[in-house]
């Protein structure tokens, strides 16, 4: 609105709210709306105080007309989402819910909808969703879960469980914001992926994005508030998303080859990602090369036996994942000629964890023959304590399953003494005589490490 056209009387405030979008969308003024994001480049996905969007107030004030304009500019109202169920349930009426159900939701599915994303966001200060962390701050207490604050925000993480533990954010005197905003701000986007923050606090929260080394955050902070369209009271970052790789495939063959894609592509699970007569399954976190390999297996039953060991071991994990289990094992005989002594322990644990018998027997062979080297390594003794928790129930006498395969191979690489070799008493007794454990078989030094290594764990089998 041009100045001259406001009276004396009008109030800074008043001129405020008459550029804000919020107030625009709430009074049902159109033509205000469109001023604001056609001239001034207002973002129509952005989020108040009270973390709420135009769209929302939209549905909330019963206006129509916006609500399809602001659908046109990009308003999402996505199905499963807190922002999209947000708008239905704050709809004035029917007639406003089912133009969000068939303007808003319909679209979804084309944009890219993240199901994980919508199950991260609402575990967001959810006490009923195990949290392990309740931060004490001004307006109330706010829960939230190590493990995502260490993925997201690791050195605010470790701040959280560490040295900040006993502490509480308070406010500043005068109407300043204390860094409990700027923390609500950035726990907000460890759910969400979305950092939105008055431009007033940019300097502040770009310096606490710098203080805990998230430097690319800060920078895109930092760009986006100097950006246009940032002058309107609140700056606004997302969370970069790849560009897709998209592979076209044969329902009856990734049904055929995999579990996984038979449950996503079959029944409830693929009406939602229908589109026309394809359905689309959205792997966001795999790496496009590894899913390549995955596919030419499937259509031809072939791995390149010349691939990296690196690259075989992650295609053998990711076939775990998808549930190709001959993708699987055929990677993991592929493995076989990489285990060594330096590789024996780590791919024991990943065969172990990813149930390939072919892998765990080949790492057992090589463990065997050079266990004398390998049995002060602590992923040793980590692997035998796990296999001892394997077995339910288990008394001191029941034996422990990765120390039977052990004793196994060491007995089939040194087979032991014939009987006639061994000293009998006149009562058919085995006589034993302390030997120093140099001039002991290489058999017998490494059953006797392997002893000393399970009485050290106080497990016995």
């Amino acid at each position: 609105m041009p100045t001259e056209q406001i009276s004396e009387s009008t109030t800074v405030q008043e001129h405020i709210n008459e550029l804000n979008i919020f107030s625009a969308v709430r009074s049902g003024d159109l033509e205000r709306v469109r001023y604001l994001v056609e001239v001034r480049a207002t973002p129509v996905h952005q989020f108040d105080d009270w973390d709420a969007s135009p769209l929302y107030y939209a549905s909330f004030c019963g206006h129509e007309e916006i609500i399809r304009y602001l659908f046109t500019q990009g308003a999402r109202c996505e199905q499963r989402t807190f922002d999209g169920e947000r708008c239905l349930y704050a709809a004035l009426n029917d007639t406003v819910q089912r133009l969000l159900q068939s303007e808003g939701f319909k679209h979804a599915g084309a944009r890219g909808h993240d199901l994980f994303l919508d199950f991260i966001q609402k575990l967001f200060n959810d006490v009923d969703s195990f949290p392990d962390i309740i931060i004490s701050l001004p307006d109330g207490p706010i829960s939230v879960h190590r493990f995502l604050l260490r993925a997201r925000l690791p050195k605010l993480g470790r701040q959280l469980v560490g040295g900040w533990q006993e502490k509480q954010a308070s406010a500043l005197p005068d109407g300043h914001v204390s860094d409990a905003e700027v923390l609500l701000t950035l726990l907000r986007w460890c759910y969400t992926g979305r950092l939105a923050i008055h431009t007033h606090l940019v300097p502040v929260c770009v310096a606490a994005c710098r203080a805990l080394a998230e430097e690319a955050l800060g920078k895109a902070l930092q760009l986006a508030s100097e950006g246009e369209g940032a002058g309107q009271g609140l700056v606004a970052v997302e969370a970069p998303r790849e560009r897709d790789h998209i592979f076209g495939c044969h329902r009856s063959v990734m049904c055929a080859r995999s579990e996984y894609f038979a449950t996503m592509l079959q029944g409830g699970f693929a009406e939602g990602r229908q589109q026309g007569d394809q359905i689309a399954v959205s792997l966001d976190d795999v790496d496009p090369a590894l899913m390549a390999i995955a596919l030419r297996w499937a259509y031809t039953d072939k791995v390149n036996s010349d691939a990296e060991p690196s690259t075989l071991l992650q295609t053998m994990q990711l076939g775990d994942r998808l549930m190709m289990e001959g993708l699987k094992q055929r990677c993991a005989l592929l493995l076989n000629p990489y285990v060594t002594q330096e590789s024996a322990l780590p791919l024991l644990q990943e065969a172990l964890a990813m149930d390939a018998p072919r892998l765990v027997e080949a790492c057992l062979r090589c463990l065997a023959l050079h266990l004398l080297q390998l049995i002060e390594d602590e992923r040793l003794s980590a692997l035998i304590t796990a296999s001892a928790e394997t077995v339910a129930a288990r008394q001191e006498t029941d034996s422990v399953p990765l120390v039977d395969d052990l004793r196994f191979w060491v007995d089939k690489l040194h087979p032991s003494a014939s009987d006639d070799e061994e000293e009998i008493d006149e009562e058919g007794n085995l006589i034993c005589r302390a030997v120093a454990f140099e001039h002991l078989s290489e058999r017998e030094q490494k059953l006797l490490v392997l002893e000393d290594l399970l009485n050290k764990l106080d497990i016995e089998a």
